[in-house]
């Protein structure tokens, strides 16, 4: 993984695991081994992607927007369906999935494993998850962190004594 060739493969990278496992900081390690070898990395949460892709979309910008996502070789989406999105919000998720494949990679960040994006993504009453998952699942990786002693492991966040935006 450290040596980028899955990315100039087009290959994604599934990291699943529950809060605090690290996917977050194994995501990134990964992009800054990309920005070490030049490669355009961009990083983004799915909440502020779904919200600045509703706001373009307000102003008309839609398509400028969705560029910036796609130049990227390398886009690592963090909180991967951390919760379900609406009709609108699985369009724009729809979108950019399409417009990337065979493109270049992306990394998902997500507590639920692979199997059950079907249903976070609204599953047989949305036609556009299985569109989106076929476009992914077929050629990446995955990546699962698990506790290895769940009584005794802690959070990566208390390791590093990380703070988050909204904590005091």
């Amino acid at each position: 993984m450290a040596t980028c060739a899955y990315i100039d493969q087009a290959i994604n990278v599934f990291i699943t695991g529950k809060t605090g496992e690290g996917k977050t900081y194994l995501a990134c390690a990964l992009g800054n081994c990309a920005i070490d070898l030049d490669i355009k990395t961009l990083f983004v949460r799915i909440p502020d992607f779904l919200i600045e892709m509703e706001e373009a979309k307000q102003t008309g910008t839609y398509s400028k927007a969705l560029k910036k996502y796609l130049k990227p070789k390398l886009l690592i989406l963090d909180e991967w369906l951390l919760e379900r999105p609406n009709e609108n919000e699985c369009h724009d998720i729809a979108d950019l999935i399409h417009k990337r494949r065979w493109q270049s990679s992306t990394i998902f960040c997500s507590q639920y494993p692979s199997e059950e994006w079907y249903d976070q993504l609204g599953g047989a009453n949305n036609p556009l998850a299985e569109a989106v998952l076929d476009r992914i699942i077929h050629d990446a990786y995955e990546l699962r962190i698990e506790a290895t002693n769940p009584n005794k492991d802690i959070s990566m966040r208390e390791v590093y004594r990380i703070k988050l935006d909204d904590e005091e």
